[in-house]
């Protein structure tokens, strides 16, 4: 009897040692990072990366063969249009003007004569002293050399022009950017399927843009006329402003990717006046492709794909009671650090943001200790970014009025120098 009692108790205290044990299990909280859901702006950007050129760039090439006698110009020289850049040597297209010209003078005096025959040969029919045929030859001999005065006409005209282009003008008005060439050299025009010599290029460098590649899963939501920030990487603290200006309706494709990527040509033009950039700098874009001014906003950590009734779909956790609560969601528009829940969630909520492993393992139901992000920290963080930024902006100031400092010392010593030199 007392053996069986003895069983009994052990018993008993084994079912409330698993009792007590799985209470305490399911008491244990799972700590996360979390943060409350608030209305707040959002820019939605598309970042793409490209190259600058110039709105009006031009190669200055040749239309004859020749060497080059005198070059007018250097880079970094101002042109404007119809300035003369270059000669090349026309002592040959001299000799072919002269010798068309002198064989056009020889065409037209046997036209004249040809012209007199015609009119004698006519009164001769007349008066039935020739032929009829002995006429239509001497007007058949008039008719072929009328035809090799037209012709030799346009010969002059082609050597002239051909002369006319030894001298090459700027067709265009903007800077010197690149001189390919020296005097002395030899340059050729270019034929179909063989390019001709660049001489040197222009480029109107007041106005740029950028010409860059987006993927066709990002094409649609660029339109013309979109703001843009454009980041230059030989300028890392200056953002240049623009706009979209022209968008690429064929597809280029990428033959060197593995999976066939497509994307489509986009201009970005920036504000004109910008005059320290050059073309080939290389240059990224964040195109502005939506705004939106109240928004429910979550950052990227917080959202999640789970299945939901035998669909995947974008989720986020919600901190209730002490207890995590799995919510699909719809997503709007994608920030820089957060994006825009449509549907799912509510005003005040408070979304669960990490660890990363630790929302990777959570369960719906799940027991979590949240530590809610406070509105300090948002403000410190807040004011942390501002404090940088009138950094880089003093910083930015200072250096431009010390460059004005050494240029006005310059101009200083550049006058004492000069009174030094009349005292002498």
């Amino acid at each position: 009897m007392k053996k069986k009692v003895i069983i009994g108790i052990g018993i008993v205290l084994f079912i409330a040692i698993v009792v007590i044990l799985n209470v305490k299990r399911g008491e244990e909280r799972k700590s996360v990072e979390a943060e409350v859901v608030k209305a707040d702006s959002i820019v939605s950007r598309v970042r793409v990366e490209g190259t600058l050129k110039a709105e009006n760039q031009v190669g200055i090439g040749s239309d004859v063969l020749g060497r080059l006698t005198k070059i007018l110009v250097k880079e970094g020289d101002r042109v404007e249009k119809g300035t003369l850049l270059c000669t090349i040597d026309p002592s040959t297209y001299q000799a072919r003007l002269a010798q068309a010209r002198a064989q056009l003078r020889a065409s037209r005096s046997r036209l004249a004569k040809a012209e007199l025959d015609v009119g004698r040969y006519s009164q001769l029919l007349e008066e039935k002293l020739v032929s009829e045929e002995e006429y239509e030859g001497i007007r058949t001999q008039y008719d072929i050399y009328k035809a090799q005065v037209e012709s030799e006409e346009f010969a002059v005209r082609e050597a002239r022009e051909n002369l006319n282009k030894t001298t090459i003008k700027s067709p265009i008005a903007g800077e010197i950017v690149s001189l390919n060439k020296e005097e002395g050299e030899m340059v050729v025009m270019g034929t179909i399927g063989t390019p001709g010599s660049v001489i040197m290029i222009i480029a109107e460098r007041s106005k740029m843009f950028v010409r860059a590649m987006v993927d066709e899963t990002e094409i649609v939501r660029v339109e013309v006329g979109q703001e843009a920030e454009v980041e230059v990487d030989a300028f890392p603290d200056t953002t240049f402003s623009g706009h979209v200006a022209r968008i690429g309706g064929m597809p280029v494709m990428d033959a060197s990717a593995s999976d066939q990527a497509v994307s489509f040509p986009v201009e970005v033009a920036l504000e004109p006046g910008v005059t320290k950039l050059y073309p080939g700098m290389s240059a990224t874009c964040n195109i502005v492709v939506a705004r939106k001014d109240s928004a429910l906003l979550v950052p990227y950590s917080s959202l999640g794909r789970r299945e939901i009734e035998d669909e995947e779909e974008d989720v986020v956790f919600v901190a209730e009671g002490g207890t995590a609560k799995l919510k699909g969601v719809k997503v709007g528009l994608t920030g820089d650090k957060k994006v825009e829940i449509e549907e799912g969630i509510s005003l005040g909520d408070t979304v669960l943001t990490g660890p990363i492993k630790t929302l990777r393992e959570l369960k719906d139901g799940d027991r979590v200790k949240a530590d809610v992000k406070k509105e300090k920290e948002e403000e410190e963080d807040k004011e942390k970014e501002d404090e940088e930024r009138e950094e880089d902006e003093g910083e930015e100031e200072n250096e431009e009025k010390k460059e004005n400092e050494d240029k006005e010392e310059d101009e200083k010593d550049a006058d004492r120098d000069e009174r030094d030199n009349e005292s002498l």
